[in-house]
Protein backbone atom coordinates (compact mmCIF):
# COMPACT_ATOMS: atom_id res chain seq x y z
CA UNK A 1 0.00 0.00 0.00
CA UNK A 2 1.55 3.24 -0.66
CA UNK A 3 1.59 6.43 1.09
CA UNK A 4 0.40 9.99 0.71
CA UNK A 5 3.23 12.48 1.04
CA UNK A 6 2.70 14.91 3.60
CA UNK A 7 3.22 17.51 1.69
CA UNK A 8 -0.23 16.40 -0.60
CA UNK A 9 -1.85 15.77 2.33
CA UNK A 10 -1.37 18.99 4.04
CA UNK A 11 -2.10 20.98 0.68
CA UNK A 12 -5.44 18.92 1.00
CA UNK A 13 -6.14 20.50 4.29
CA UNK A 14 -5.51 23.81 3.29
CA UNK A 15 -7.77 23.55 0.45
CA UNK A 16 -10.35 22.38 2.58
CA UNK A 17 -9.93 25.24 5.14
CA UNK A 18 -10.63 27.14 1.92
CA UNK A 19 -13.36 25.42 0.84
CA UNK A 20 -14.94 25.66 4.72
CA UNK A 21 -13.91 29.76 5.14
CA UNK A 22 -15.82 30.48 1.61
CA UNK A 23 -18.43 29.09 3.21
CA UNK A 24 -19.29 31.52 5.32
CA UNK A 25 -20.30 33.87 3.24
CA UNK A 26 -24.15 35.85 2.56
CA UNK A 27 -26.30 33.76 -0.31
CA UNK A 28 -28.01 36.65 -1.02
CA UNK A 29 -25.91 39.01 -3.51
CA UNK A 30 -26.05 42.92 -3.27
CA UNK A 31 -26.04 44.43 -6.73
CA UNK A 32 -22.76 46.69 -7.05
CA UNK A 33 -21.90 49.30 -9.99
CA UNK A 34 -18.07 50.34 -11.04
CA UNK A 35 -16.34 52.17 -8.43
CA UNK A 36 -17.62 50.23 -5.49
CA UNK A 37 -15.10 49.98 -2.82
CA UNK A 38 -15.63 47.21 -0.58
CA UNK A 39 -16.47 48.05 3.33
CA UNK A 40 -15.40 44.76 4.33
CA UNK A 41 -14.38 41.00 2.83
CA UNK A 42 -17.02 39.71 1.11
CA UNK A 43 -17.46 37.82 -2.55
CA UNK A 44 -17.87 39.38 -5.73
CA UNK A 45 -19.75 37.81 -8.48
CA UNK A 46 -19.34 39.56 -12.13
CA UNK A 47 -21.21 38.04 -14.81
CA UNK A 48 -20.54 39.83 -18.27
CA UNK A 49 -22.49 39.14 -21.46
CA UNK A 50 -21.93 39.76 -25.16
CA UNK A 51 -24.84 41.14 -27.32
CA UNK A 52 -24.93 39.85 -30.90
CA UNK A 53 -22.45 42.27 -32.23
CA UNK A 54 -18.82 41.38 -33.04
CA UNK A 55 -16.87 42.65 -30.59
CA UNK A 56 -19.33 43.68 -27.71
CA UNK A 57 -18.36 42.34 -24.15
CA UNK A 58 -16.34 43.84 -21.22
CA UNK A 59 -13.95 43.85 -18.55
CA UNK A 60 -13.62 44.20 -15.18
CA UNK A 61 -10.64 45.39 -12.53
CA UNK A 62 -9.46 45.17 -8.77
CA UNK A 63 -7.76 48.31 -7.63
CA UNK A 64 -6.69 49.15 -11.50
CA UNK A 65 -5.36 45.25 -12.22
CA UNK A 66 -7.40 43.52 -14.91
CA UNK A 67 -8.93 40.29 -13.72
CA UNK A 68 -11.74 39.24 -16.39
CA UNK A 69 -12.42 40.18 -19.81
CA UNK A 70 -15.21 39.05 -22.32
CA UNK A 71 -15.82 39.57 -25.57
CA UNK A 72 -17.31 38.11 -28.56
CA UNK A 73 -15.29 38.47 -31.81
CA UNK A 74 -17.68 37.38 -34.03
CA UNK A 75 -21.51 38.23 -34.59
CA UNK A 76 -24.02 36.45 -33.33
CA UNK A 77 -22.57 35.00 -30.05
CA UNK A 78 -24.45 36.53 -27.43
CA UNK A 79 -23.63 35.12 -24.47
CA UNK A 80 -22.50 35.25 -20.47
CA UNK A 81 -19.10 34.12 -18.31
CA UNK A 82 -19.23 34.47 -14.80
CA UNK A 83 -16.44 35.30 -12.92
CA UNK A 84 -15.53 35.31 -8.96
CA UNK A 85 -13.44 36.90 -6.40
CA UNK A 86 -12.80 37.63 -2.83
CA UNK A 87 -12.67 41.58 -2.02
CA UNK A 88 -10.48 42.64 0.54
CA UNK A 89 -11.37 45.81 2.82
CA UNK A 90 -10.78 49.24 0.71
CA UNK A 91 -10.80 46.91 -2.91
CA UNK A 92 -12.62 48.86 -6.07
CA UNK A 93 -13.80 47.32 -8.37
CA UNK A 94 -14.10 49.01 -11.85
CA UNK A 95 -15.54 47.58 -15.44
CA UNK A 96 -15.61 49.01 -18.86
CA UNK A 97 -18.37 47.48 -21.21
CA UNK A 98 -16.58 47.59 -25.31
CA UNK A 99 -18.19 50.36 -27.25
CA UNK A 100 -19.64 47.75 -29.57
CA UNK A 101 -22.47 46.70 -27.11
CA UNK A 102 -22.67 44.15 -23.54
CA UNK A 103 -23.57 44.39 -19.96
CA UNK A 104 -22.00 43.87 -16.63
CA UNK A 105 -23.95 42.70 -13.74
CA UNK A 106 -21.64 42.50 -10.34
CA UNK A 107 -22.77 41.60 -6.91
CA UNK A 108 -21.21 41.30 -3.91
CA UNK A 109 -21.81 38.29 -0.85
CA UNK A 110 -20.73 39.52 2.56
CA UNK A 111 -19.78 37.82 5.17
CA UNK A 112 -22.30 36.06 7.28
Amino acid sequence: EKQVPENVVSRIDELNKNIDNSNKFSANGIAVDSGYTAAAECLLQVTISTTTAQYSGAEFAINGITRGAFGATSANMGVSQTFTVRLQHGDKLTYVINAAGGSVTAKVFPKS
